[in-house]
């Protein structure tokens, strides 16, 4: 069973594809359409899933409008393994 890859590509709000308060990223390998990609708000120790995103063909997904916090990016399917399994981000709008 082959690995697909997941990487977080930006969250730096210079205005580029990675508007303040975005997270876009992709996922790389043979199949990366149509993977689920998580995402939850991290608070005092607690994980709340606010959206489930879905890859586009080229294995790009992305989600705007977040408010200054901590998120964990997570990309699932049943039959890939990722690496890494998930990634915690920062937003800050300052």
């Amino acid at each position: 069973m082959p690995n697909k890859y997941f990487f977080i590509i930006c969250n730096d709000g210079t205005g580029d594809a990675c508007d303040t308060g975005t997270i876009f990223g992709y996922i790389s390998g043979e199949f990366k359409e149509g993977v689920n990609v998580n995402i939850s708000t991290i608070s005092c120790s607690m994980e709340e899933t606010i959206d489930t995103l879905i890859t586009d063909e080229d294995g790009y997904y992305s989600i705007g409008g977040l408010d200054d916090n901590w998120y964990r990016v997570t990309p699932w399917d049943s039959y890939f393994t990722f690496v890494p399994n998930s990634a915690v981000v920062p937003i800050s709008k300052q």
